[in-house]
């Protein structure tokens, strides 16, 4: 999971010599970069049988680097085919469209992978931005990282709701 570093774009004043992180150039080159919290809701809810399941993923993008643009959401819905507390996301490919707090959408185009760290999920979406709409063209990369659904619950009535944190760059 890609983290960003507070420290990433903040030069540092070292014995009157200017000196930047070795990794600020890679964090000055995205165009936007933001925190994500997502709210997973599945119908009927996840059990250990396999099903098709309908999502909802609801997010919010906070802390983004883009001052024009400082926030803004996300709602998506679809289904996943075999979907169990042990297996949540099958590769696939969608588009997901982000809208902006302060105007403007982005729509991306992306495939993603999940797997397991730590017995968290851990999904990564990879694609670009479609052209037409703000940041078109550029590549991103959303990885966010999904609590593991309660084993409990799970071999009972299932689990409904699912929370997730971690990031979107956008421009990489």
């Amino acid at each position: 999971m890609n983290t960003i570093s507070s420290l990433a774009a903040v030069p540092v004043l070292a014995a009157g010599v200017l000196v930047a992180p070795s990794h600020a150039a890679h964090a000055l080159i995205l165009d936007q970069s933001c925190l994500d919290n997502v709210v997973l809701t599945w119908d009927p809810p996840l059990t250990n049988t396999p099903q098709t399941l309908a999502y909802t993923a609801e997010g919010q993008l906070n802390g983004c680097t883009d001052r024009t643009h400082p926030s803004g959401g996300y709602a998506e819905s679809g289904t996943v085919p075999g979907a169990s507390c042990t297996n949540l996301f099958t590769p696939g490919n969608a588009t997901r469209t982000f809208v902006w707090t302060n105007g403007g959408t982005s729509v991306m185009s992306y495939s993603w992978s999940s797997t397991r760290l730590n017995g968290n999920i851990v999904y990564v979406a990879a694609g670009s931005i479609r052209p037409g709409g703000l940041f078109g063209g550029e590549n991103a990369k959303e990885a966010i990282t999904v609590l593991a659904p309660d084993p409990i619950a799970c071999s009972g009535a299932g689990v409904s709701r699912l929370f997730g944190t971690g990031t979107l760059e956008i421009g990489l």
